[in-house]
C-alpha cells in the first residue's frame, strides 16, 4: 500500500509539472529583444507580441522606456497594423494599434531603431497602457508577461556593426503578399479592406486613425484605440512645439 501511494504520488507531481510548464509556455508575453550596437551606430530591436490566444490580440498600447543617455531611438517601423512615434517622449517610444480580426499566435508589433551614444548599457522597460482581446463587441483584457531586453553600446574590435535584421514576413504573410500584393490586407486573412491608406514606414497620419476608428466601430474597440491613437498624436505636435 505504501508503494502504491508512494507511486501515485510521484505521478501526480509529474502531471502537475507537465500542466505548469504547458500553462507557462502558452503565457501571453510581451516581448522586447535586446542589441549589441557599435558608439555611433545603429542597430534595431522588435516589439513582440508572443503566444496571444483566441480570439487574438484586438488593441494595444505599449511604451518601451530606454536610457537617453546612452541611446538614441531614431526610427520606428509600425508592423501588424501599429502606429509608432520614436518621439513619444525624450526616453520613450510609444507603439498603439488595433487588429479587429485578432492578432493569434506571435507576431511582430513594430521595430525600433537606436543609435548609440557613447559605450554603455540601456535596459529596455516595457510599459503596458492597454492590450486587449478582439472579443465583439466587448473586448477583454489580456494580462501578458514582460520580457525586455537591453541595448549594450560596446565597440566590437574594429569589426563591422552589423545591425539587427527588420523582421521577415511569416509563411502565412508571405502567401497573402503573393496573392493580394501591396493590398492594404492588414488582418491577414487575404481579403483587401477598402479604404485603407498606405501607412508605408512612416509613423502613421490621421488617415490612419479615421481607418482604424471606422474599422473597429462595431468590435467595441473603437474607444481603446482612439483614446491611445489621440494620446500618441497629442505627444507628437507636443514635441513639434
Amino acid at each position: 500500500m505504501g508503494i502504491r501511494l508512494a507511486a501515485a504520488a510521484v505521478i501526480a507531481l509529474i502531471a502537475g509539472i507537465a500542466i505548469v510548464t504547458t500553462a507557462s509556455a502558452q503565457l501571453p508575453t510581451v516581448v522586447v529583444s535586446s542589441a549589441t550596437i557599435n558608439p555611433g551606430s545603429t542597430g534595431n530591436i522588435n516589439l513582440t507580441a508572443r503566444d496571444i490566444g483566441a480570439p487574438g490580440l484586438g488593441a494595444w498600447e505599449i511604451g518601451v522606456v530606454y536610457n537617453s543617455s546612452v541611446v538614441t531611438a531614431t526610427a520606428c517601423t509600425p508592423q501588424a497594423g501599429s502606429i509608432c512615434n520614436e518621439n513619444f517622449a525624450s526616453n520613450r517610444v510609444q507603439v498603439v494599434g488595433a487588429n479587429p480580426s485578432g492578432l493569434a499566435g506571435t507576431n511582430v508589433l513594430a521595430n525600433i531603431t537606436f543609435r548609440c551614444n557613447g559605450e554603455g548599457t540601456s535596459e529596455l522597460t516595457v510599459i503596458i497602457d492597454e492590450f486587449a482581446d478582439a472579443t465583439p463587441g466587448g473586448p477583454r483584457p489580456i494580462g501578458p508577461g514582460i520580457n525586455a531586453g537591453r541595448i549594450t553600446c560596446e565597440d566590437s574590435a574594429g569589426l563591422p556593426d552589423v545591425p539587427t535584421p527588420r523582421p521577415t514576413d511569416t509563411p502565412d504573410d508571405d502567401a497573402d503578399d503573393a496573392d493580394d500584393g501591396d493590398d492594404g490586407d492588414d488582418d491577414n486573412d487575404g481579403t483587401p479592406i477598402a479604404g485603407l491608406p498606405d501607412t508605408g514606414t512612416g509613423s502613421g497620419s490621421s488617415s490612419v486613425v479615421s481607418w482604424l476608428i471606422a474599422a473597429l466601430a462595431t468590435l467595441g474597440l473603437v474607444t481603446l484605440v482612439s483614446l491611445g491613437a489621440s494620446r500618441l498624436f497629442a505627444q507628437r505636435a507636443d514635441s513639434r512645439d
